[in-house]
């Protein structure tokens, strides 16, 4: 039970991700779309020609629907501004999605510790016929929350890859819109990842707690080790 209590304070203690992955400047290069790869997943798959063709499909649709999403259409001034500065940001735009992919693995990795946890707390508990409804709720709560910041998190990296992907200094408006875009996901992002790590370190964390007692003297009582 000293390892478990260990563990779960270990785990609660993490920090579990940093957000500031978007450049803030404009940011992108005229990339040129790679036709043997997948850009928003694995780079080093090849394609075939059906998976590719779809690929492709998706990738238009996508960056048709953030141009016509731009929130305020270019004039002249802007458009000088991002065609003249986007293309020395392709390196910003790069880090970015490494970034993104790295801190989305880190926060599975954190929030299944913790997850593992205290699912193990509540087998011990169950198995001592103790009442544990209320921390399965509530470890449920935190697992649809992490979702939610999963499926964030995975549509902000595909926004990340079609970014670079746009030939900004041919298409502004459509570089622009997908821009946006990946700002208002950030956002998202951070907002899920602050509600999950809220959650986690106040509401759930409470409730191990507060149960911890029952798991101690459950223990005592079956002759577990310390």
């Amino acid at each position: 039970m000293k390892k478990l209590r260990l563990l779960t304070g270990t785990v609660f203690a993490l920090s579990l991700m940093s957000f500031n992955l978007l450049p803030a400047a404009y940011a992108i290069s005229n990339a040129t779309s790679d036709t043997t790869t997948d850009t928003s997943t694995d780079t080093t798959k090849t394609l075939t020609a059906e998976e590719l063709a779809k690929k492709q499909a998706e990738l238009k649709k996508r960056l048709d629907d953030n141009k016509a999403g731009l929130k305020t259409k270019l004039d002249a001034t802007n458009t000088k501004r991002i065609t003249t500065k986007c293309k020395a940001s392709i390196a910003k735009i790069a880090v970015a999605e490494t970034s993104a992919k790295a801190v989305s693995s880190n926060r599975g990795k954190a929030y299944s510790k913790i997850s593992e946890a205290v699912q193990k707390l509540i087998d011990k508990l169950k198995a001592n016929g103790k009442n544990t409804a209320d921390l399965e709720s509530k470890l449920l709560y935190s697992k649809n929350l992490s979702d939610v910041l999963a499926t964030n998190m995975a549509a902000y990296e595909v926004t990340l890859a079609d970014l670079q992907t746009v030939d900004c200094t041919a298409d502004p408006s459509t570089f622009q819109g997908t821009l946006e875009k990946a700002r208002t996901q950030r956002e998202a992002v951070k907002t899920a990842a602050t509600d999950l790590r809220t959650y986690i370190s106040t509401t759930l964390k409470t409730a191990v707690s507060s149960i911890k007692s029952q798991a101690d003297d459950s223990v005592e009582k079956a002759g577990g080790t310390r």
